[in-house]
């Protein structure tokens, strides 16, 4: 389980993007924080690129959760 580095080079993803992905990764599912102070922490720490922007939009959209 983890972000998926190989299919998002393969489609042409920019390694800094990549690792900025990672870390937002890293801090939602594993982390000890909930969901919402995960969110919180991305916000703060890491820039806000577009693909971070749009998984926070989907996270704060869904109705069921995510699963940690």
């Amino acid at each position: 389980n983890g972000l998926n580095s190989v299919g998002l080079k393969r489609n042409g993803f920019p390694a800094e993007t990549i690792s900025i992905l990672k870390r937002a990764y890293r801090l939602i599912f594993r982390s000890n924080l909930n969901v919402t102070q995960s969110v919180e922490k991305i916000r703060s720490e890491l820039p806000m690129i577009d693909e971070v922007a749009r998984l926070i939009k989907f996270i704060e959209g869904s109705e069921r959760g995510i699963q940690l």
